[in-house]
């Protein structure tokens, strides 16, 4: 009961953190989106009326561009609420499908290196207190698992899983920031490329492929996302069995 009582008022600050971190994330990522609009405003109608002219205005723009999304896919894998489809698709339609493939790769492994650097240098206790210890726990014994990386694979293959929780709570599993970066890196592939050759065709005005793309994707990941707990516990990752709840309560 003691153990507990002082356990609330360590959530409760948890909590706290994790709102302040997210809203700020999402308070930077509105307000850099908002200002690259009023910058671009002046070219939205052309951008509306000959899509193409976007990518020859980002590739105009490029030394700015580029670091601009890097950033923007950085904040995003770190504040996991922004959603990073959008993104992707984003950077497909700014950059072309092959080089905004490349470039959300490369934001998504700077974001993976930025965690495991805070991850690592604050602590456990730290990182439980910002994504929720409950939910880390889940993949606890995934690193004692002969499969774990495996598992990773396919959680970072398929949609709807936790990639971003599974991210944070890797940086302390016995695994270096180079070997998850390449192994998630690979499994991004097949996400990644298609939102951006989606909005390759959105650009190119193929309409009907571009939908037909969402379509099939989104149909999947709203399946997966509806598996998803059973999915985890196929691969040995998800909510405890009560006799092991209560054995851990007992030696609280």
């Amino acid at each position: 009961m003691r153990n507990n009582e002082e356990k609330r008022p360590q959530e409760k600050r948890g909590r706290l953190l994790n709102i302040l971190v997210n809203s700020i994330g999402v308070i930077i990522f509105i307000a850099v989106c908002v200002a690259v609009t009023v910058l671009a405003w002046p070219y939205i109608g052309d951008f509306l009326s000959d899509p193409k002219k976007l990518p020859e205005y980002v590739a105009a723009n490029g030394l700015v561009a580029v670091p601009l999304y890097l950033f923007l896919q950085i904040l995003q894998v770190v504040v996991a609420v922004i959603p990073g489809e959008a993104l992707e698709i984003g950077a497909g339609a700014a950059f072309g499908w092959f080089w905004g493939f490349v470039l959300a790769e490369i934001g998504v492994a700077l974001g993976t290196l930025v965690i495991f650097f805070v991850a690592r240098v604050a602590g456990r206790r730290f990182i439980d207190a910002l994504v929720g210890g409950k939910k880390l726990k889940l993949f606890d014994k995934l690193n004692e698992n002969p499969k774990r990386d495996t598992v990773i694979f396919f959680v970072f293959l398929i949609p709807g899983l936790p990639k971003d929780l599974l991210t944070y709570a890797a940086a302390f599993f016995d695994i270096s920031v180079w070997k998850f970066i390449l192994i998630t890196a690979i499994a991004r592939i097949p996400s990644i490329i298609t939102s951006t050759v989606a909005a390759g065709f959105l650009i190119d005005g193929n309409y009907w492929a571009a939908v037909a793309i969402f379509a099939l994707t989104g149909a999947a990941a709203v399946v997966c996302y509806f598996l998803s707990s059973h999915i985890m516990k196929r691969f040995g990752v998800g909510e405890k069995k009560e006799e092991e709840k209560e054995k851990e309560n007992r030696e609280e």
